[in-house]
């Protein structure tokens, strides 16, 4: 017999797609077959939501796992210029906020571990976003195209950065020094970033991705790239 990770009821089938008492969504939830019934009523004690989390999550469709991770899918509301995440949210979905075309500012909360591919690609006039430092992972293409984004932090414990990441972002200017988590630069990381001034390298860069930093400062002949002991 299977819980509902929301309330706790027992469902009618383990095939349910909502349980039949709080029409949680339960789409894409894994259930552990190893855990008794009495564990998993157990762990539903701490699985149910806060209320004052459940209310800031009503701005979002999500997704939320037996471990207790939420993953943000996509904003109700698309046209929004501030999007606050709440904390308690572990990853930004791919595509969640992919297009938003209005959104301006995106703030995130400690605790996030991972951004998804493609989760603010074309966020065309997205200016500020804050990385938290919990987050390990930008995938492929999380910010291509945020051509209005001039600044961007990374966070010392980022270990994962996917391809195009920061690709198309023409108006990024300034980006701190590559934390040392990151050994590999992947293809085309910010191709097309024209007015990024400065980019330091650690010495314990083993790679650089093709086309990672193609027409890189041709706009201004003056900025420099920092490579350190890397080939």
């Amino acid at each position: 017999m299977k819980f509902c990770p929301e309330c706790g009821s027992k469902l009618a089938s383990e095939s349910a797609k909502f349980c039949s008492e709080c029409g949680f969504k339960l789409n894409n939830i894994s259930f552990d077959s190893d855990k008794s019934e009495n564990d998993t009523e157990s762990n539903n004690i701490v699985a149910r939501l806060d209320p004052i989390l459940e209310e800031k999550l009503k701005a979002f469709e999500y997704t939320r796992y037996v471990n207790g991770e939420i993953v943000i899918i996509k904003a109700i509301e698309t046209h929004a210029k501030t999007i606050v995440i709440p904390e308690g949210v572990s990853i930004i979905g791919s595509d969640a906020f992919s297009g938003h075309k209005r959104v301006e500012e995106v703030y995130l909360p400690e605790g996030l571990t991972a951004i998804e591919d493609r989760a603010f690609k074309e966020c065309i006039q997205l200016k500020k976003i804050n990385i938290p430092s919990s987050v390990t992972l930008i995938s492929d293409e999380a910010f291509y195209g945020c051509s209005n984004l001039k600044e961007v932090y990374l966070p010392d414990g980022l270990s994962d950065l996917g391809i195009r990441a920061f690709s198309e972002c023409r108006l990024l200017e300034r980006i701190n020094d590559i934390p040392k988590s990151i050994t590999k630069i992947p293809d085309d990381l910010f191709l097309n970033c024209v007015n990024l001034k400065e980019i330091v390298l650690h010495d314990d860069v083993s790679k650089i991705g093709q086309r990672a930093f193609s027409k890189y400062g041709h706009r201004n002949d003056h900025n420099s790239f920092i490579r350190n002991g890397c080939e």
